[in-house]
């Protein structure tokens, strides 16, 4: 349902948006955490990090903090967009 914001689970409230209204609504992206990746390091497990870009926009770039030797990290990470402009 509408929870004040448009969520990503709610696609009908997402496709009911305007341009002009995703101009001021911030949106919030979410990472969590993985699961089950695969371990690319030879003598240890990975170093996971998760990196996330707005296409055409390299200011609206961010990424995680790296989890040491870990292929089931958890991030528990938040990041604020501000409205853009499609």
């Amino acid at each position: 349902g509408n929870h004040g914001a448009p969520y990503l689970e709610d696609h009908q409230f997402i496709e009911r948006l305007s341009t002009a209204d995703l101009a001021d609504t911030p949106l919030c992206i979410m990472i969590d955490g993985a699961r089950k990746l695969r371990n690319a390091d030879y003598m240890s497990k990975s170093d996971p990090f998760c990196t996330c870009e707005v296409v055409g926009r390299p200011d609206l770039f961010f990424k995680t903090q790296t989890i040491q030797d870990n292929l089931n990290p958890t991030w528990n990470y938040k990041f604020i967009l501000p409205g853009l402009a499609i």
